[in-house]
């Protein structure tokens, strides 16, 4: 698409026209799970309030009482990834913070409200039925229209209408989105490094020049996505079978990206465009990574920290300084307790809890205790977990780590229906039961958990 008169510059429907499987159909127009490729729509629905690409973003174990039961949502990798940025969360499609964040700002009806004000006609369900689930792929889209859609980002917010020939009269444009918030989105998916946690730093989204992209892939590896844009063009690239089959471990890093960047890149090569200027309500600021905030002048030096960009209404203020304690350990609210003694925790003794309730205590989780204690129990799945498989960044999260606390590495785990690796279970659709014991105090417990496909 050029994003300054909305025209249709190319529109592939198909791998060949003249093709008996399927090579009328318009694969463009066709309804498809847009996996993870949503998730820009909720961040900048939470930008356009009170977040910005420094938020501090709980990407912890939640879960939510639906319809039609608890909702539990997973990482691709099923790890918490603790206390990260909205830029980290968003560059590395994490869906805890995703989820988390939809929750905080509206829920499915406001996202719901989003697309469809993006032009997305598809989403006619109420927003009750896809559920907070819709922002990691929970509902069907049109490769057209989600690529007009991330146009409109690309304009800083201002729709036109699609155009499948040219004309000389100027379109009509419409103010759906705050600008200085879609500058930061772009801002964001551009930024190949926030994305190496997840992606590395030599994936096929890395771009010789600046470009918002972003993949999604869904269940199965049915459907994955590349769409991105600069100021000039805006381009998306869908991936997989007419007959709905699942590929073979193509996700939308390793299958529609590398055709994505190579589109781009002919593009760019040939009409160079010059970046989104920096609007005059950005500002940017020097803040600790991990409370989103500037360090106070005595632990300046002694913590890392990174250049980030604000809406000026949102930037710190000098009086606004992160909380650490007389060593200069991140002192982090007390719902990371557990995330900050458990395996997941990469931070190590750089951070710690706040005790429940601000009184007393080290936010260590103290001393670990024996599995014949009443404390032990497992911790990873929790009983009665739907996970749903992701397989949108390669891995295609189909392990499952199994945890207890307190951990104890002669603990045996046991399965009737999925196999286990080193402490990790290969998921299949379906309900599944685990077992883990203690082989010398013969104690054990028993989990269970529902894995589906999106």
């Amino acid at each position: 698409l050029e994003n300054s008169t909305g025209n249709v510059l190319a529109l592939i429907g198909s791998r060949d026209y003249g093709a008996a499987d399927g090579g009328q159909v318009n694969g463009a127009v066709a309804r498809r799970s847009p996996g993870s490729a949503l998730k820009p729509f909720t961040y900048l629905l939470a930008m356009q309030r009170d977040l910005s690409p420094a938020s501090i973003l709980a990407d912890l174990p939640v879960e939510y009482m639906t319809a039609t039961g608890i909702y539990r949502p997973q990482n691709y990798n099923h790890r918490a990834a603790g206390p990260v940025s909205l830029r980290t969360a968003l560059a590395n499609s994490l869906n805890l913070s995703a989820v988390r964040t939809l929750q905080s700002h509206g829920g499915p009806q406001a996202l719901v409200d989003v697309l469809q004000s993006a032009g997305l006609t598809t989403l006619t369900k109420p927003p009750a039925d896809y559920g907070l689930g819709l922002t990691i792929g929970g509902g069907e889209v049109t490769l057209l229209e989600l690529t007009a859609a991330y146009s409109t980002l690309a304009r800083m917010g201002e729709s036109v209408p699609v155009r499948f020939q040219p004309s000389a009269a100027p379109p009509v444009r419409q103010r759906l989105f705050d600008p200085e918030a879609c500058w930061l989105l772009a801002d964001i998916l551009s930024d190949n490094d926030a994305r190496a946690r997840s992606f590395g730093l030599d994936s096929a989204l890395r771009m010789p020049f600046p470009c918002a992209v972003k993949t999604g892939t869904s269940t199965d590896y049915r459907d994955n996505w590349t769409v991105g844009y600069n100021a000039r063009f805006t381009v998306g690239v869908w991936v997989g079978n007419f007959d709905n089959s699942p590929m073979r471990g193509v996700s939308g890093v390793s299958g529609a990206a590398p055709i994505f960047r190579e589109i781009f890149t002919w593009l760019g090569n040939r009409f160079p465009s010059p970046w989104f200027p920096m609007p005059p309500g950005i500002s940017v600021c020097e803040v600790d990574p991990l409370t989103g905030l500037p360090p106070p002048p005595e632990f300046r030096g002694r913590r890392p920290l990174v250049l980030e960009k604000f809406r000026r209404t949102l930037a710190p203020s000098d009086l606004e300084t992160a909380h650490y304690d007389s060593t200069g350990r991140v002192v982090l609210p007390a719902e990371y307790a557990a995330w900050l003694a458990g395996p997941d925790n990469w931070l190590g003794s750089t951070a710690v809890a706040e005790p429940a309730g601000g009184t007393g205590g080290n936010g260590q989780g103290g001393k670990a205790e024996s599995t014949s204690g009443d404390n032990w129990r497992i911790t990873s799945p929790l009983p009665g977990t739907t996970v749903l498989l992701d397989p949108d960044i390669p891995g295609g999260g189909r392990w499952l780590p199994l945890r207890t606390v307190p951990d104890n590495p002669t603990t045996q785990w046991s399965s009737p229906t999925l196999e286990i690796q080193n402490g990790r279970a290969r998921l299949l659709p379906g309900r599944h039961e685990l077992t883990v014991q203690d082989p010398v105090t013969g104690r054990s417990l028993t989990t269970w958990i529902m894995v589906r496909e999106r």
